[in-house]
């Protein structure tokens, strides 16, 4: 949902979040909705997705100094 405020009223915008592996829907506590909005326009599914994230090794970088990247200038004195 990063462009949803493009179709859908700013008033009526829902708020989709995942939190502990699930999503949460919420509308603002003044939505156009009412008290308990479930609006045809917004479909739920329930389903056990399984989430893997594969981290990419890093790269092995070989240096000499390991100050490399600092923001000192060259050959200035350190503590």
């Amino acid at each position: 949902g990063a462009y949803l405020a493009d179709w859908v009223s700013y008033e009526i915008r829902p708020d989709i979040e995942f939190k502990d592996n699930y999503l949460t829907i919420d509308y603002s506590r003044f939505s156009k909705l009412g008290s308990n909005p479930n609006p045809d326009w917004v479909g739920k599914q329930m389903a056990v997705i399984e989430r893997r994230v594969e981290a990419a090794p890093a790269p092995a970088i070989a240096t000499n100094k390991s100050s490399q990247d600092s923001f000192m200038a060259p050959g200035a004195p350190t503590a």
